[in-house]
């Protein structure tokens, strides 16, 4: 029996990959990308599938879980970039029955020794050799507990490997389960839906008196219950925060921020946070992001945190900006966001910088969005438009640079045009689109492979 895992990718709105096209492909026993499709799954048992390759949706993300049983390698193409692949994304552990000799096993796959009844787990995708012991010498299997351990759960295949996943869970040796939910709380919903599930917060009541703490899902007909080990994590869509189980209880946690400045001028202006309640300043979201560690993204794969800024204000930018080999500096641009601190967890880490910044010119054209860090003068990254004469357009691009080290930085967002003042949000005489319109800075933390 297979038991499917969520693909994690994919699952949390990314803006730059709106109605990206993502194929999914298996991964041969080198760990190498094969030219054949992966099957894909609509629900983490039972034969619904789903078509292979996926567009994400208008938010850049998937509409709905999807679910692998195999090693994968995604393929994202329809970017403005170039396409580009993932890492490998290995399943949860599956059971495979008894071991037995030239058979393929695939990394996370338990297996029971028929004669002496130990249970093992596959370390890497190999195939197997004459005999139990030449697989452990050579490090494709681990021992997971002796046999005399397995006994009182060799009565049938499903209850050793019950008992081999617990097992596994309890010695870390299996990857972290990430679940997708809607909310946590203590009674059922009066009219679930198929497929969505729930944390089940103590004391659980109605249909879920006996499963605090559990995982209840709702097959269309009856609720279903799952048991978290330590270590699981659950991605809660009514709050869009990640909830973290202990080993006895869910708890929750920061993912992402938004974050609303009330100045366009200001360098040192305040920011509210609007989905975490009680953080107040950006440097607590990110001691709080920056905490994150096992999120992913599409180009790296590991995800640890950002923290984004939302500028509403209306007002002109400077302009003067030189269209020569020469760096544009604070001297010839207006500030438009500002990000005081960010800390990353990682010296290793890429930091990706994001812009997108809606501008009106009087006159044709070119305008500047520069990234500054700390209070040196120079830009260290830019994205350009041309733009016409009286005509609304948006300035867009994306940076992902070393992070060198986990010293505490600020970032700074400034906008200028070649030749004339260039107005943000709205146009040379007022603010447009009710105050809808809004700049928007995004600086993320990834890990690379």
């Amino acid at each position: 029996m297979t038991f499917r895992s969520a693909i994690p990718d994919f699952q949390l709105a990314n803006p730059l990959y709106i109605g990206a096209l993502v194929r999914f492909y298996t991964v041969d026993i080198n760990g190498l990308k094969t030219a054949t499709l992966a099957p894909l799954y609509a629900n983490p048992l039972g034969p619904a599938t789903l078509s292979n390759p996926q567009t994400l949706d208008a938010e850049g993300k998937f509409a709905a879980p999807v679910y692998y049983d195999v090693p994968l390698i995604a393929e994202v193409s329809g970017l403005s970039v170039a396409s580009v692949d993932t890492g490998i994304i290995m399943p949860a552990a599956s059971w495979g029955g008894n071991w037995s000799p030239g058979a393929l096993l695939i990394v996370n796959t338990f297996v029971r020794d028929p004669v002496g009844l130990s249970i093992y787990i596959a370390t890497n995708t190999f195939n197997t050799s004459g005999s139990i012991a030449t697989d452990l010498a050579a490090g494709n299997l681990a021992l997971v507990f002796q046999g005399q351990a397995a006994e009182a759960a060799a009565a049938s295949a499903s209850a050793a490997a019950a008992s081999a996943l617990q097992a596994a869970a309890s010695l870390g040796q299996i990857q972290t389960q990430r679940r997708v939910a809607i909310d946590y709380q203590s009674a059922p919903p009066a009219s679930p839906t198929s497929g969505n599930s729930y944390l089940v917060k103590t004391p659980g009541s109605g249909a879920w008196l006996t499963h605090s703490e559990k995982i209840a899902t709702w097959n269309g007909s009856a609720w279903t219950f799952e048991v978290a080990a330590a270590g699981w994590q659950a991605w809660l869509t009514a709050t869009s925060q990640q909830w973290d189980f202990n080993g006895t209880t869910w708890q929750s946690g920061v993912v992402r921020a938004d974050v609303s400045q009330t100045s366009l001028f200001n360098a040192s202006q305040k920011t509210q946070a609007r989905r975490n309640v009680g953080i107040t300043e950006a440097a607590d979201l990110v001691a709080l992001a920056s905490d994150l560690s096992s999120m992913q993204d599409a180009l790296y794969i590991n995800y640890f945190g950002s923290i984004r800024v939302r500028n509403l204000a209306y007002g002109p930018t400077a302009f003067g900006v030189p269209l020569t080999d020469v760096l544009p500096t604070t001297a010839n641009t207006t500030i438009v966001a500002d990000i005081p601190a960010f800390t990353p967890k990682y010296a290793s880490s890429k930091i990706k910088i994001s812009v997108s910044i809606p501008v009106y010119s009087a006159v044709a054209q070119t305008v500047f969005a520069a990234v500054f860090r700390d209070a040196l003068t120079n830009t260290f990254a830019i994205g350009r438009k041309t733009v016409s004469a009286f005509f609304y357009d948006t300035v867009e691009f994306f940076t992902i640079i070393d992070a060198v080290d986990t010293a505490t930085r600020g970032y700074s967002l400034r906008c200028g045009g070649s030749s004339a003042a260039v107005f943000i949000n709205g146009d040379s005489s007022s603010r447009k689109f009710g105050g809808s319109s809004s700049v928007d800075f995004c600086i993320e933390e990834l890990r690379t492979l």
